[in-house]
């Protein structure tokens, strides 16, 4: 059975445009196998900004945390487990829908990871995005990073991603709800139109000798605004 056990809305977070911050909050976990976290949000400006490229790198992470005090964007980041953005260049699209492509199409664009300090430990994936991407003012794709525990949980993790990774969506798109966002985000195998799934992306590491995970972190490093409009957790075992 699922619950959520932390929901973040737009009309409750009024500095939802956020930059070089990360957003990161206490969970009451228990004991758990297999935990969800998901966004629905609108990167930069589509109809202004240029392309979004380093230095720094833009990175955008989704996941979980050992506790609120060193969270990902901290140089002393104690232990977070998830997926980050994995390219130099976050495209801005303009042929079709305005959208912002992370990687432009190339792979390995979205990664799971962990973060220790200041070192990135990532899976190598087959992700060719994520998009992001809007319809009359509302996000039309969303990030779902599903987290594990392994067979030996003193081994680490199995990530999930659920992104929409297509570069050239069709100029009819609607935007995802709210209400379709919580819907997604309680099944088991979500399905949305131009999303896909990649799946068995191990990370190893230790809650043990690390931190136990406790606490959600979205992050994102750059100037540029990132407008969070849901952030949900859902603890399916």
């Amino acid at each position: 059975m699922s619950t959520v056990l932390y929901d973040l809305h737009e009309f409750d977070f009024w500095t939802h445009w956020a930059w070089n911050t990360d957003l990161v909050a206490p969970l009451t976990l228990g004991t758990w196998n297999h935990v969800r976290v998901g966004i629905r949000g609108i990167l930069g400006d589509m109809f202004t900004e240029q392309d979004i490229s380093g230095p720094p790198m833009p990175r955008l992470a989704v996941g979980l945390c050992a506790g609120t005090v060193h969270p990902f964007r901290a140089n002393t980041c104690m232990h977070f487990v998830g997926a980050v953005t994995n390219n130099a260049t976050i495209y801005n699209v303009d042929n079709g829908p305005a959208r912002f492509h992370v990687g432009g199409g190339a792979t390995n664009s979205l990664k799971s990871c962990k973060k220790i300090g200041t070192v990135i430990t990532g899976e190598p994936s087959s992700v060719t995005g994520p998009v992001f991407t809007e319809g009359h003012g509302q996000p039309e794709t969303v990030v779902f990073v599903d987290i594990r525990r392994m067979a030996n949980p003193a081994n680490g993790f199995n990530v999930d991603l659920f992104s929409c990774n297509l570069s050239q969506p069709p100029p009819d798109w609607d935007f995802i709800s709210k209400a379709t966002f919580n819907e997604k985000m309680l099944q088991a195998t979500p399905s949305l139109l131009l999303h896909a799934a990649n799946s068995n992306y191990n990370v190893y590491t230790s809650e043990a000798t690390n931190g136990a995970l406790s606490a959600v972190n979205v992050s994102w490093n750059r100037s540029e605004q990132f407008g969070l409009y849901d952030l949900q957790v859902v603890k399916f075992s």
